[in-house]
């Protein structure tokens, strides 16, 4: 098996048309509902955060930086998880590159 490609820091990812988004109460993130398919993907916190993020103008390391100021306990690595969530959800036809 191939390595898995990652966005790079200036990609820019916005919302898949179709899909919609459901907070859950505090501290259980959320839920993305494809419309087309009723298939249900549930995100944590971070993953909610960086959902509502997405808005087709920041890119990868605008977001990883936006979840640096926004917790106060951000791993050093936020940029490489940002960009192995944001593959996860083009895997799932989710979110796409603007």
């Amino acid at each position: 098996m191939g390595q898995i490609e990652h966005p790079s820091d200036e990609a820019v990812f916005l919302q898949a048309d179709g899909v919609v988004f459901h907070d859950l109460e505090p501290g259980a993130g959320g839920v993305l509902l494809v419309l087309e398919t009723g298939a249900y993907h549930g995100v944590n916190d971070v993953g909610a955060r960086i959902w509502r993020l997405l808005d087709g103008r920041r890119t990868v390391a605008d977001l990883a930086r936006a979840l640096q100021d926004e917790l106060p306990d951000a791993p050093p690595q936020v940029g490489d998880d940002v960009r192995a969530f944001l593959t996860d959800l083009e895997a799932r036809s989710l979110v796409r590159q603007s």
